[in-house]
């Protein structure tokens, strides 16, 4: 099964809904902290970040966080399902969960580390 690309449709479909639904909750986050985003670049990455991982589950720039999991274990994916060894597509369930657990970690950080926020942190 994780060399038949398929029987994945259904997860492809979970996935895209459930990146889709945290993506429109980033916005309205973004949103209601628009004025201090504007004035921090630091907070303006990690939303960009956390779009982006929420997005396309890879953006690499840390050393061993989320996003640089998430890109390690989707090329173990393509490659082992490229060699029809290995595992193949298997290695995105790892690969998308660490791509939206570190999606929500950077949102709930955004929302609760910007300066002057009602949420206390």
């Amino acid at each position: 099964m994780g060399y038949l690309p398929g029987t994945w449709r259904d997860f492809g479909v979970t996935v895209a809904s459930l990146a889709g639904a945290l993506t429109g909750l980033l916005f309205v986050a973004v949103s209601i902290k628009s004025e201090v985003l504007a004035r921090s670049r630091s907070l303006a990455s990690r939303a960009a970040q956390t779009l982006v991982l929420f997005m396309t589950s890879a953006m690499p720039d840390e050393r061993a966080s989320p996003d640089m999991v998430t890109a390690v274990l989707t090329g173990i994916a393509g490659l082992s399902f490229l060699l029809k060894a290995g595992g193949g597509l298997y290695w995105m369930i790892p690969a998308v969960l660490a791509g939206l657990v570190g999606g929500v970690i950077n949102a709930w950080l955004f929302l609760i580390k910007v300066p002057g926020s009602s949420v206390p942190g």
